[in-house]
């Protein structure tokens, strides 16, 4: 090798190591190159928990490396479309929108996403309970988050956060037997049929997911783990998730 060509490798080198190193500088302190707009942006992450866990993340249609619980960072602000799978329960969608130096948490307020099954399994059928208990009636003046009906749409309210009730669904056909369950972040009701799960997270559309036939009513224990549906003269357990 001549001396020559010995000094321009060293001058390559140099250059190399001068345009590398502060794009790798701004990369570790959360910068990013916004290409569309030509300018250093700051960027943001985003964090993903599910219930169950080690579920499949999409970000705009492209699988993301790890199973979730998941974070990720260094995103450039904007919306994105967000997609989470698992074998054998039903796919979770929403698209949120990611903030300069902010974290956008999937689970909003929660601990988790709840993902359900696609196929309930039916774990036990009983005869009808002798004696049916009933929950005692929500005081409308109490201040716990409350839901209510008029048969086609469904209210929630929460006095510690909002004055107002937030319209959760609204449905030409009647809706029936509305349940709460704040564990799963779920609303549970009877429609068109069926026995349904919508979500309180009202960013973007909210997930609906169709769990079982309907019976004369149901019930959902604490943790939304089990759904019992009521018949005439039997009562089914289903595990939902």
């Amino acid at each position: 090798m001549t001396l020559k060509l010995r000094f321009s490798l060293i001058g390559i080198g140099i250059v190399i190591f001068l345009i590398i190193t502060p794009v790798l500088v701004l990369y570790a302190r959360g910068f990013t190159i916004d290409w569309h707009n030509k300018k250093i942006v700051k960027t943001g992450a985003v964090v993903i928990k599910t219930d169950p866990a080690k579920a499949l993340v999409f970000l705009n249609g492209k699988l993301q490396a790890n199973l979730t619980p998941r974070n990720i960072r260094f995103l450039s602000p904007g919306d994105y479309d967000i997609r989470i799978e698992k074998d054998n329960y039903q796919p979770w969608t929403k698209r949120l929108t990611v903030k300069s130096q902010l974290v956008t948490w999937v689970n909003a307020n929660r601990e988790f996403i709840t993902l359900f099954l696609k196929q309930p399994k039916l774990i036990e059928t009983r005869p009808p309970d002798l004696e049916q208990k009933n929950l005692p009636e929500v005081d409308p003046t109490s201040q716990i988050p409350q839901i209510s009906s008029n048969g086609n749409e469904i209210f929630f309210s929460d006095p510690v956060n909002s004055s107002t009730p937030d319209l959760i669904l609204r449905s030409i056909s009647p809706i029936a037997n509305v349940k709460l369950n704040l564990y799963t972040g779920f609303i549970f009701f009877q429609n068109e049929g069926k026995i349904k799960a919508i979500e309180l997270d009202g960013r973007d559309q909210r997930n609906i997911f169709t769990l079982v036939d309907v019976g004369k009513d149901f019930t959902v224990d604490a943790k939304g783990e089990k759904l019992s549906v009521i018949g005439e003269t039997e009562i089914k357990v289903y595990q939902i998730r």
